[in-house]
């Protein structure tokens, strides 16, 4: 019966046969082998990152959105929603967490931004800027996160001409649900 040697033990001699051969001093391995470690320092910076609205259940029938950039780590993607009651809505910003994004019901890709942290938080400050309207039993997160866009607009974070970007508001816009609020 002929003796089989596995793939691993193959290339275990090789390696052994290779290294014990190699009396080069340039050989900075010093016969171990060659470690193949990506560090995050290593890793290309990304030009631009992508602007979402995340659709999630609510409380009712209205779903409830927030806004999220999607960054290259996964502690740098920071949303912007409202929290509270019709009568007490804040807004919220704080990083997207496993558990909101299993909850996502659908997100809508809006457009790309520079990433850049001044860009970041250009938009966290538009947010915690925009006017909350207690006032008004029909306002919700998604009359918020569509005055949100018009603000981000204003600001020329993005742009109303990308075509990209008209086409997906238009979609959010058409998603978003009308209360019915007795009056």
């Amino acid at each position: 019966m002929q003796s089989t040697t596995s793939m691993e033990e193959h290339e275990e001699s090789e390696y052994l046969e290779d290294s014990e051969d190699s009396e080069d001093s340039s050989d900075i391995s010093d016969g171990q082998p060659e470690c193949n470690y990506i560090y995050h320092d290593d890793l290309p910076i990304l030009p631009t990152c992508y602007v979402y609205v995340a659709i999630l259940p609510g409380d009712g029938v209205l779903k409830h959105w927030m806004l999220y950039i999607d960054a290259p780590t996964y502690t740098e993607k920071p949303i912007i929603h409202l929290v509270g009651s019709p009568d007490s809505y804040r807004v919220e910003t704080r990083f997207l967490t496993d558990e909101d994004e299993d909850s996502f019901i659908d997100r809508v890709n809006l457009c790309d931004i520079p990433n850049r942290q001044g860009v970041y938080d250009a938009i966290i400050n538009a947010g915690e800027r925009a006017r909350v309207n207690n006032q008004d039993p029909s306002y919700n997160s998604q009359v918020y996160i569509i005055r949100l866009l018009r603000a981000l607009e204003r600001r020329r974070i993005v742009s109303n001409k990308d075509p990209k970007y008209k086409e997906a508001k238009k979609k959010l816009k058409g998603k978003q649900q009308r209360p019915n609020v007795m009056q």
